[in-house]
């Protein structure tokens, strides 16, 4: 009895301590300290939220959105699940989590036994079930962005799948692209990775359960670089440029490949561009300087002129073809003083390369 007494007293000062995050803390430390580590299951939690009246004052809402599809074809394959959490953040993070829009989608078509094997969706989970685009526009109401771990497929299936549902009208932001994961000591970009190396364990390749995990990862605070959200954040906000490095010859692929560059065969991340190499620059003068010395001394022996695509939030991710081109003249920028210097250009539309 004097056991069974301990042992409840044990547990009960245990659930005390995992009811706050510094109570959470003093069991990790006393466990790693014996060699033991932990993990959180997330579907267990509740997220924390932020009550600091100054960073609710200045918090906007986004969504978290993502989907479970009939293959990784964005040009024909379907939604078969899509989720998404409305949250509101600053700067520095993800104040708080909201309502949820989960639904399944019947794809009209047997779905693949190798889906069914990753994501545990069956036809019968789908069967007769509909998601309409008027309610998903509802849904995302006011939202300024949409947030996804893999933004460059789930953008291009959802405006594919739901044309009218307004995604062509917002942002979105990618947190597999646009945050330096290897800086922050993790050895791969896959969610369920990032969210093991966090300390949280999940259901993966359900997409509910995939965006519950992100804003623990996305607020996990480092000392110097500090939240992955807030790198996010500042790379939603700079400028970028699309770069297609239009005629380059089979040769030089490697030095494309070893420079960033990515194939796009269909054409759907390189503005239309069929069988080209491209590469998404920041707008940034010295980068594009050494971009454009790159391309003259590696790929073409010579002065180029490329097209070039300045891509906005609304743009970023989609198979849409970007509505400002321009021409980037290698000539044009040998230094970033010449880059500098045609700061003052007026930029016209097809027009050459403004900086």
């Amino acid at each position: 009895m004097a056991n069974e007494d301990r042992n409840q007293k044990i547990v009960t000062l245990l659930k005390t301590l995992m009811s706050t995050s510094d109570g959470l803390s003093l069991i990790r430390d006393t466990l790693r300290s014996g060699g033991i580590s932990t993990l959180q299951q997330v579907e267990a939690m509740t997220f924390p939220e932020v009550t600091d009246p100054v960073r609710l004052a200045n918090a906007e809402e986004g969504v978290l959105m993502d989907t479970e599809t009939t293959g990784v074809d964005t040009s024909k394959d379907k939604v078969i699940q899509l989720a998404m959490r409305k949250v509101k953040y600053d700067s520095q993070g993800i104040l708080s989590v909201g309502e949820v829009f989960d639904r399944f989608r019947d794809p009209g078509m047997p779905i693949p036994a190798e889906v069914t094997r990753i994501t545990r969706i069956t036809d019968e989970d789908v069967k007769g079930h509909t998601i309409d685009d008027g309610e998903v526009r509802a849904f995302l109401g006011s939202a300024k962005k949409v947030i996804c771990h893999n933004a460059g497929f789930d953008r291009k299936m959802v405006e594919r799948n739901f044309p009218d549902a307004g995604f062509d009208k917002i942002d979105f932001d990618c947190t597999f692209a646009q945050v330096d994961w290897l800086s922050r000591g993790c050895n791969g970009r896959s969610l369920e990775q990032i969210a093991l190396q966090a300390g949280y364990v999940y259901g993966s390749h359900n997409a509910l359960n995939d965006i519950n995990v992100m804003p623990y990862i996305l607020n996990q605070d480092h000392p110097e670089l500090g939240t992955p959200w807030s790198e996010l954040h500042a790379n939603s906000n700079a400028s970028s440029i699309l770069l297609i490095a239009e005629n380059s010859t089979f040769a030089v692929k490697d030095h494309l490949k070893e420079n960033g560059y990515r194939w796009s065969p269909d054409g759907q991340d390189a503005a239309g561009y069929e069988k080209s190499w491209y590469k998404i620059l920041p707008d940034d003068p010295e980068v594009l300087a050494e971009e454009a010395d790159f391309l003259r001394e590696k790929i073409y022996q010579r002065d180029a002129s490329l097209p070039a695509f300045r891509i906005s939030g609304m743009e970023r991710y989609s198979a849409r073809r970007p509505v400002t081109k321009e021409v980037f003249r290698t000539a044009e920028v040998r230094t970033a003083i010449d880059v500098v210097a045609q700061k003052s250009v007026t930029q016209e539309p097809q027009g050459a390369f403004g900086f």
